[in-house]
Parts: structure tokens; C-alpha cells; sequence
């Protein structure tokens, strides 16, 4: 049987700059190894040029004789993420673009911001949006909260962290304990400070809760993405669909448009 490779998805990214209109003049469309890695298990096969990913899927042409279908090498049932991440080689062009919808994002997530690209519901459009309550970080990092946001009035606080699927995550860190002022100084906010490290967790949001404060990262070990502008997460799901056939030439194409500030 012949291998054939077919389009499973595409990915483009381009800017509105007043006066200019739409380009895609120096942005660069990557993936993260770790990403990488899990595309070449599941036999995927990313290009990249520019602005532009597409990724592929492995398949043999079937029946022998006379081809008519491309069957998947391996089918992927169960959800999951493909990560591809945004850069720039200027990046003063991002002062004149809207990655976040406030001035108090923008200050709490940063960069990079993370995008969620997916088609969610039978025959559905691929769509994209940005997901602002998420702040992306490495794994190893401090947590910060401050009395007032807990709500707590005792001197120490316990850290709760779950998953996506809501699923307690027991990174056995101890309860914090509020910040003294004789060694911060009488001024000092009162605060709790956990010393994290989720080395060992695989990328993707976790809320971190103490008291009633909640706060969402997306845990990730690959320090370069922070150097990006965005990163972007594909999800293969039942409505992101092989299109086996032959005759086919449709896949879905995830498109972002950034728009100027």
C-alpha cells in the first residue's frame, strides 16, 4: 500500500496595522519540541513557512488496487492538544497591535497569551479565541496571594491545585505562611508565598486556589515559549475530522487576525 500524507488542519496568523491593513510581514509560525515529539507519535507531519502551519496526517491509500481513501496510520480518538507558538522579529510592531482586551490583563497574564483553536460542534467552523484568565509561566515559580484576596484570617494557608478535568493535583507543597513584617518591613502587604514546583506535570492550565482566591497558569517546561508572543493550542477532537477521501481536498483552517491597538 502507498503512504499518503492529507491535511488535518492549517494555521495562519496575520496583523492589521493602521493605514497598512492586513500582513504577515515577520511573523513566525513554530511548534514546541515537546509538541513536536507528540505529532511524530501520533504520525503527523508539520510544515511550517512563515505565517503559515499546516499539519498532516500519515495514511495509506486504500483499496491497493484502486485508491479511493487515505486511512489515518494511527487514529486519534480521544481528545488532544497540538501547541504551535506566535513570534516576531520586530517585536516593536506588537506596541501597535491588541493582544489583550484590557490595560489590567495585560498587566496580570503578560506575555505570552495563549490561544484556543478548535471546531466545536459537528460541521462547525474552526475558530479561535484568546483565553485571558491564564497566565503562562515555567514550572518552577513562587506564588503570590495576598491576605485580603483569600479572604483567610489565620496565619497560614493551604494550597489546593487542580487539572482541566478539575482532578487534584498533589504537588506536596506545605501551607504558607504570612509574610512577617519584621523582616519585610511594618509597611509590607500581608501575603502568602508558595514555592512551587511542577516539574513533573504535563503542559496544559492548572488553577491554583488558597482561600477564595483562584488563579489559572499554563504549566509548560519549555522556556523558550516564553520568548514568544502567543502560544497556541489545536484541539483534535471528534469535530476536528480526517477528511480520508480522496477526492476531498477540504480541511479545517484555523485563522488569527490580530487587530491594531
Amino acid at each position: 500500500m502507498v503512504t499518503r500524507y492529507k491535511p488535518l488542519f492549517s494555521f495562519t496568523t496575520s496583523y492589521n496595522l493602521a493605514g497598512i491593513g492586513i500582513i504577515s510581514d515577520g511573523i513566525t509560525l513554530t511548534a514546541p519540541a515537546f509538541s513536536l515529539g507528540t505529532m511524530s507519535d501520533l504520525k503527523l507531519k508539520p510544515q511550517f513557512k512563515g505565517n503559515v502551519a499546516a499539519v498532516y496526517f500519515e495514511g495509506k491509500e486504500m483499496p491497493a488496487n484502486a485508491p479511493v481513501d487515505c486511512v489515518p496510520s494511527i487514529v486519534i480518538d480521544t481528545d488532544e492538544y497540538f501547541y504551535l507558538s506566535i513570534g516576531f522579529s520586530d517585536k516593536e510592531k506588537i506596541k501597535n497591535l491588541k493582544f489583550h482586551s484590557t490595560a489590567t490583563i495585560a498587566k496580570d497574564i503578560g506575555f505570552p497569551v495563549l490561544y484556543n483553536a478548535l471546531i466545536s460542534v459537528s460541521g462547525g467552523a474552526p475558530t479561535v479565541s484568546i483565553q485571558e484568565d491564564v497566565k503562562i509561566v515555567t514550572p518552577v515559580f513562587t506564588f503570590t496571594v495576598t491576605r485580603a484576596q483569600t479572604g483567610l484570617t489565620s496565619a497560614y494557608a493551604a494550597l489546593e491545585i487542580r487539572d482541566e478535568k478539575n482532578a487534584l493535583v498533589n504537588l506536596n507543597i506545605p501551607p504558607a505562611l504570612l509574610n512577617d513584617k519584621s523582616i519585610d518591613g511594618v509597611s509590607a502587604i500581608p501575603e502568602f508565598a508558595f514555592s512551587v514546583d511542577a516539574s513533573g506535570l504535563e503542559p496544559g492550565i492548572y488553577s491554583f486556589k488558597a482561600g477564595n482566591f483562584i488563579k489559572k497558569f499554563f504549566i509548560v517546561g519549555d522556556a523558550e515559549i516564553l520568548d514568544s508572543i502567543s502560544l497556541v493550542r489545536v484541539l483534535k477532537n471528534d469535530f476536528l475530522e480526517y477528511k480520508t477521501s480522496l477526492a476531498d481536498t477540504s480541511f479545517a483552517e484555523f485563522d488569527l487576525l490580530i487587530p491594531q491597538a
